[in-house]
């Protein structure tokens, strides 16, 4: 990753934490609205949004694209998925389930088949996003009066997303029409605190109007959720130090935005953060 980019992923965190005092009760207001509906008809989302947690690796990661993309495109991702798999892609247990419906494929058969499948969401979305950081390093940086506000890594590394997102959307051609509503990959447990952070964002970026409503739905069911899952499977496969021809793909495509701060610019982030929390 350049510099500039890095440069760019730090900088968007800055100014976040001065959102972290709304008051809970008014995030659970946005929370509890009904979708938004045209004729009585309940849209679709155009974002998407997924989250990795895995040893000491956080992060979180999706796609926007337009209404007719993201139809096209799941067509072509059901069509793509063999019979065995119901209609579903699960990014870890594609490579370590022993149980998985790809279980019995050599590594270069599935390496092959993620291409593939990397290769359709490139085609169809109209941009990608994400942040991967050290648990560990942000935990570190975090005093412990804080740390029920700030609640955990992944959540910072979801504001991060957001802001990252507003700040470039646009400047990035081809991007669907304001404002994104965005579905995130239902987690039991943690809907609260995702919909906290990000009602937090979108309250204080509100003129801007990027972004919509939040749902939550099902990755089993949703197509674009599933190429979420892939992609911040590969952003965490990369921020452990692994080789990945997909990044490298997302990158030659230039449509996915990567935020991989070192220990020392992650440590100015929180120190950034609580400073205007303080203020």
């Amino acid at each position: 990753m350049s510099n500039g980019h890095v440069a760019e992923a730090t900088r968007s965190i800055h100014d976040l934490a001065d959102l972290l005092r709304i008051d809970r009760t008014e995030r659970h207001l946005h929370f509890l609205m009904s979708l938004q509906t045209y004729n009585y008809i309940t849209l679709p989302a155009n974002g998407y949004l997924d989250e990795t947690e895995k040893d000491d690796i956080v992060g979180v990661g999706g796609w926007i694209g337009t209404y007719e993309k993201w139809h096209g495109f799941e067509e072509r991702w059901r069509d793509i998925l063999p019979k065995e798999a119901n209609g579903d892609f699960h990014y870890t247990d594609f490579w370590h389930d022993p149980k998985y419906w790809s279980a019995q494929w050599s590594h270069e058969k599935r390496l092959e088949f993620i291409l593939r499948l990397a290769s359709i969401a490139i085609e169809h979305a109209s941009m990608g996003i994400g942040i991967v950081i050290s648990k560990t390093d942000y935990e570190r940086n975090i005093p412990e009066e804080y740390k029920g506000e700030f609640k955990g890594a992944v959540y910072f590394c979801l504001g991060h997303c957001l802001r990252l997102l507003i700040e470039k959307f646009n400047h990035v051609p081809g991007q669907p029409p304001k404002p994104i509503r965005f579905m995130h990959d239902s987690k039991k447990g943690k809907q609260d605190w995702i919909a906290d952070w990000y009602y937090t964002v979108r309250t204080k970026f509100e003129h801007l109007d990027i972004l919509g409503e939040l749902s939550f739905g099902p990755r089993s069911g949703e197509p674009v959720l599933q190429a979420a899952d892939l992609l911040i499977g590969e952003l965490r496969r990369y921020r452990e130090g692994h080789p990945s021809r997909i990044i490298d793909m997302f990158r030659e495509h230039n449509k996915v935005i990567i935020g991989r701060p070192n220990v020392q610019e992650l440590r100015d982030l929180v120190k950034k953060t609580i400073e205007n929390a303080d203020n």
